[in-house]
């Protein structure tokens, strides 16, 4: 999977996949902001993972999913680098025929096992940078 992210104006970006499907990441300030933040981008992320998971392992048990809404609120450090300290999820499902219970272990599964951004969260992840310069 690569992900090519340019830079478009002041703190603009925009990232997009080999198929040329994009996504614009703003780091503006609030009053002149339109787009998420990478921070918010990456809690964004989280939740579609979690909730399309949610979503098949419910259809798979032939539960009947009207509507699925995940509110995603991430703690951050005061200070640089201004990381998450914490992530809580709270999942709101509309089903006839799916308990609280069902819910619960769906979404647990899911963030012990099938996430892949919950997985990538983990401390067990390699990041590195290599550095260009074109002459």
């Amino acid at each position: 999977m690569v992900i090519t992210t340019r830079y478009l104006e002041d703190d603009l970006f925009e990232a997009s996949n080999e198929t040329g499907a994009s996504s614009r990441i703003d780091m503006r300030n609030k009053e002149v902001k339109k787009n998420l933040s990478p921070v918010e981008g990456l809690l964004g992320s989280l939740g579609t993972c979690i909730g399309g998971d949610v979503i098949d392992i419910l259809r798979k048990r032939r539960k009947t999913v009207i509507g699925l809404t995940l509110v995603t609120n991430g703690t951050r450090r005061d200070h640089h680098p201004r990381a998450i300290t914490a992530i809580r999820c709270k999942v709101v499902l509309e089903s006839p025929d799916a308990t609280v219970e069902e819910l619960a272990k769906a979404a647990q599964l899911v963030v012990d096992k099938y996430c892949s951004v919950a997985s990538s969260l983990k401390p067990s992840v390699n990041l590195s940078c290599e550095i260009i310069r074109p002459a």
